[in-house]
C-alpha cells in the first residue's frame, strides 16, 4: 500500500495515548506495540502494515493455535523480572518464519514492544550462544585454537581451543594470558624465528603461515601450524590480528615415516593414506574458514542492530579485568569521532566520569552484590554524555560462573531509554487526566440522579393527593391523564434508582476479601424464596471456589442473574436454574485475553427459559437495553449492565450463550486473587 493510503487508514482512528511512533517508523524491521493483558495492537509501523494489511486489532489472531501456548508461555516470563525474550515462530498466517524480540515498555507494565525479523532455517542457528557452542565443538574435534591480538592494547584473547592445545586449565590460566606466556611454551631453539616471522607479518600486513613446536603444560611435544590474518586496519597500521593454531603432530609424523621407508613395500599404501589425510585436513580448514566468515557476518549484523536500536553490547572478563564493547557503547556515551573514541580508550572507557555521585555509589554496591549473588541483573542510571547531553540508560547483564560458583564473565546490553521515559511521563499525565475526567463524570451522574429524586417525589405526592381529592370532579379523560402521569413518575423513579445503583458500583472502592462463593450465592437464592415458590422453580448450586471479592457486589451480580432466570420463563415448563463452576478452556483464555500464570474460574448460571437470538448477546449488557416490551416483562434494562460492571471491577468478564426456546447460560469469569 502506498504511503498516502497508509496515512488515510491511520487517520480514521484516534490514538488513545501518546506512543513512541517516530521510533517505530524509523526501524528497519517490522515492529508494533500491544497491550500486555489482551494483546490488542495499539500501534504498528508501516513495514508491519504492508506485510499484514493491518495496524491495529488482536495480535493473537495472527498466530495459529498450535503456536499460541508457546507465545503465551514466553510472555509469562516477562512477569518474572526478565525484560526481554526472543522466540522463533513459523506459524504466522502468511506462512513465513519470524524471530520475535519482545520487551516490556519501560515503566509501563501494561504495554509490550515487539520487533519481527523474517528468518529462514539456516539463519536461525547463527545466534550468539548457539554459534559459540558450534565453534567450540569444531575446535575440539579438529584440534585447533584461535586467538585475537589487539595491537593497540597489546592484549591477546584466547578461545577455549588454545587452552586445550597447551593442556591448560582455562580458569587458572586466563589471568596469565599474554605474549610472553604463550612464547614460554615454544621451543627455545625456534623462538627467535617465530618472533621474527610475527614482526615481519606486522610490517608486510599479508597473511602468513609458520610451523614450530611447543611443549605443553603436561610435557607433551606438539607441532603447531600457525596461520595469521589481519582483522582490522587502522590509520597507524594493523589494529587486530586473527591467529589459528593447528596441531599437526600426527600428520607430520606420518610424513617423516614415509620419508624413512623408501624400501618399505607398503610405501604406496602409506602415501595414499597421507593423501587422504591431507584432503580431510583441507576440507576441515575450509569448514573453519566458513565458520569464521559467518562469525564476521553475525558481528556486522549485531553492529547494525546496535545502531538502529540505539544500544550497545559489552563483555567483561572478570579474571583478567578486560572490558570489550561494541561501537554502540561509544555512541551512547557521546563519542562519535575516532579521535574521541581513542581519547576515551586511553581512560580505559571509564564510565564513572559520566555519572553523578549517587549513581556511582549505587553502581559500586550493585556490582559487589551482582558478582557474589546474582545470575542476571537489570538497572538504570543517568549520565551526562561527552557532548553534554543528559541520558537515561538501562543495562541488562548475564553473569557466568564456574563449577565453584565464582563469576568469571559478564555479558550485557545497554540501551538509551531517555525517549521512553519521556513518553512514560506524558502517558502518566494523560492517565491522571482521564481518571479525573471519569471521576467527575461519575460524581455528576451520582449527584444528578440523587437530586432528581426530590422533584419526582413532589410530583408523585401531589398527583396522588389530586387523585384522591378531585377524582369526583374530574372527567374520565382527565383521570386517565392523571393516572398516566403518576405511572410515568413511578417509572422515572425506578430508572433513577437503577442509575444510582449503577453509579454506586462504578464508584465502589471496597476492599477484596477471600470468601466461599457458594455462601454468597445461597444468600442471593434465599432472597428469592417467594418467587421460587410461586413459579415452582428448581434452583441447584454446585461446588464453588473460594475467591477474593467484594461480597456485596458479587451477591448483587448473581442476584440479578437469578432474577432474570426466574423472570424469563416458558409457560407450562418448570423453571430450572443451575449454578456451576469450572476452569476456563484454552479457547476462553485466548478469547478473553486472560493473563498467563493467573488462576481463573468460570461461574455459570444456566436456565431453561425463553432464550434469545445470538445476535443480541452483546446488546443485553448495554445500559437501558431491552429485548422485550415493558408490558411483557418488568424491569429497567440496567441489571445486566450492572453485572458486567461488577465483573470488570473484579478484573473479570461475563458473556452469554443462548438459543430461543431452550434457555440461556451466563458465564462469569473471575480471578481467584487480586
Amino acid at each position: 500500500m502506498k504511503g498516502k493510503e497508509y496515512q488515510s487508514v491511520r487517520s480514521e482512528q484516534q490514538e488513545p495515548i501518546q506512543l513512541p511512533l517516530n521510533m517505530l517508523e524509523h526501524l528497519r524491521d517490522m515492529a508494533l506495540i500491544c497491550d500486555f493483558d489482551d494483546f490488542r495492537i495499539l500501534y504498528a509501523n508501516r513495514k508491519f502494515f504492508e506485510q499484514f494489511k493491518m495496524w491495529t486489532g488482536d495480535l493473537l489472531q495472527l498466530i495459529r493455535e498450535p503456536s499460541r501456548p508457546n507465545f503465551l508461555e514466553r510472555i509469562a516470563t516477562l512477569e518474572k523480572g526478565i525484560s526481554t525474550v526472543t522466540m522463533r515462530t513459523d506459524m504466522f498466517r502468511d506462512g513465513e518464519c519470524y524471530e520475535l524480540t519482545i520487551e516490556c515498555l519501560e515503566g509501563q507494565k501494561g504495554m509490550l514492544f515487539i520487533q519481527l525479523v523474517r528468518r529462514n532455517e539456516d539463519d536461525w542457528i547463527f545466534r550468539s550462544g548457539e554459534l559459540e557452542n558450534i565453534f567450540d565443538d569444531v575446535q575440539d574435534q579438529l584440534e585447533f585454537g584461535t586467538w585475537i591480538y589487539d595491537v593497540r592494547k597489546g592484549k591477546p584473547q584466547w578461545s577455549d581451543g588454545m587452552f586445550r592445545l597447551l593442556d591448560l586449565d582455562k580458569t587458572m590460566a586466563t589471568p596469565s594470558v599474554s605474549d610472553e606466556f604463550y612464547f614460554s611454551f615454544v621451543s627455545q631453539e625456534e623462538l627467535p624465528m617465530l618472533r621474527g616471522k610475527m614482526k615481519q607479518f606486522l610490517l608486510d600486513r599479508k597473511d602468513m603461515e609458520h610451523t614450530f613446536s611447543v611443549v605443553t603444560a603436561k610435557g607433551k611435544r606438539k607441532i603447531i601450524l600457525m596461520k595469521l590474518s589481519v582483522l582490522n586496519h587502522g590509520e597507524n597500521g594493523i589494529e587486530r590480528v586473527l591467529g589459528i593454531n593447528k596441531d599437526i603432530t600426527q600428520s607430520t609424523l606420518h610424513t617423516e615415516q614415509l620419508k624413512n621407508s623408501n624400501k618399505d613395500p607398503g610405501a604406496d599404501s602409506v602415501n595414499q593414506q597421507l593423501s587422504v589425510a591431507k584432503k580431510e585436513l583441507e576440507n576441515k580448514l575450509t569448514e573453519i574458514e566458513k565458520v569464521n566468515k559467518e562469525l564476521r557476518l553475525y558481528k556486522q549484523t549485531m553492529l547494525d542492530k546496535d545502531e538502529f536500536l540505539n544500544q550497545g553490547t559489552w563483555e567483561w572478563d572478570v579474571l583478567s579485568n578486560q572490558f570489550e564493547h561494541s561501537r554502540g557503547i561509544y555512541r551512547l556515551f557521546g563519542y562519535y569521532s575516532k579521535e574521541e573514541m581513542k581519547e576515551w580508550d586511553r581512560k580505559d572507557n571509564d564510565i564513572s566520569i559520566h555519572m553523578n555521585e549517587e549513581d556511582m555509589k549505587r553502581s559500586d554496591e550493585d556490582w559487589a552484590k551482582i558478582l557474589s549473588e546474582a545470575d542476571t541483573y537489570l538497572r538504570e542510571m543517568e549520565i551526562l554524555t561527552h557532548d553534554g547531553v543528559r541520558r537515561k540508560l538501562e543495562t541488562f547483564g548475564k553473569v557466568f560462573r564456574d563449577e565453584k560458583g565464582n563469576a568469571y564473565k559478564v555479558i550485557g546490553t545497554t540501551r538509551d531509554i531517555t525517549q521512553l521515559k519521556e513518553y512514560e511521563r506524558e502517558l502518566e499525565v494523560k492517565i491522571d487526566e482521564l481518571h479525573r475526567s471519569n471521576k467527575d463524570l461519575e460524581e455528576f451522574a451520582y449527584i444528578a440522579s440523587h437530586d432528581l429524586h426530590e422533584p419526582l417525589r413532589k410530583l408523585s405526592t401531589f398527583g396522588q393527593r389530586l387523585m384522591v381529592s378531585a377524582q369526583h370532579e374530574l372527567t374520565p379523560v382527565n383521570l386517565d391523564y392523571l393516572g398516566r402521569m403518576l405511572k410515568a413518575t413511578s417509572t422515572m423513579r425506578n430508572l433513577i434508582d437503577n442509575l444510582l445503583e449503577f453509579s454506586r458500583v462504578t464508584r465502589g472502592s471496597a476492599s477484596f476479601v477471600k470468601q466461599d462463593l457458594r455462601n454468597i450465592i445461597e444468600e442471593a437464592v434465599s432472597e428469592h424464596e417467594l418467587r421460587i415458590e410461586e413459579t415452582g422453580a428448581k434452583v441447584l448450586v454446585g461446588k464453588m471456589p473460594e475467591l477474593e471479592m467484594v461480597s456485596p457486589q458479587i451477591k448483587q451480580l448473581f442476584n440479578n442473574l437469578l432474577s432474570n432466570g426466574l423472570k424469563f420463563i416458558r409457560k407450562d415448563v418448570t423453571p430450572q436454574i443451575l449454578f456451576s463452576s469450572r476452569k476456563p478452556t484454552n479457547e476462553e483464555r485466548i478469547r478473553f485475553k486472560l493473563r498467563p500464570g493467573r488462576e481463573h474460574f468460570c461461574i455459570s448460571v444456566t436456565d431453561n427459559g425463553i432464550g434469545f437470538e445470538k445476535m443480541y448477546a452483546e446488546k443485553i449488557f448495554q445500559i437501558f437495553q431491552r429485548l422485550h416490551g415493558k408490558s411483557e416483562y418488568t424491569g429497567s434494562g440496567i441489571g445486566l449492565a450492572i453485572c458486567r460492571k461488577i465483573a470488570e471491577n473484579h478484573q473479570g468478564t461475563i458473556y452469554v450463550d443462548s438459543e430461543p426456546g431452550k434457555g440461556s447460560s451466563f458465564t462469569v469469569i473471575l480471578p481467584n486473587m487480586h
